[in-house]
């Protein structure tokens, strides 16, 4: 899993240099904020949800692998 500082870096990224319309569609849906911690705020948000339930498993990932493939091993093998 990302953490907060690559995770807002990531989005910045896409916000800058858009490969689809999501992108340019959540780049502008944050900039009309106008609030300058809104995605810290939101990975705020999703940590705080993934720590309640208590059955999530978060996965390993790099910026550059965010693309979803099969995982290199059964997921039933990563430890939560």
């Amino acid at each position: 899993m990302l953490s907060r500082d690559e995770a807002i870096a990531a989005f910045e990224t896409r916000a800058r240099e858009p490969h689809d319309q999501t992108h340019l569609d959540a780049a502008w849906l944050v900039a009309r904020d106008y609030d300058p911690d809104a995605i810290g705020k939101m990975y705020d948000s999703f940590i705080r949800t993934i720590a309640a339930r208590h059955s999530t498993v978060a996965l390993p990932v790099r910026r550059s692998d965010m693309i979803s493939r099969q995982p290199s091993r059964p997921l039933s093998s990563w430890s939560r």
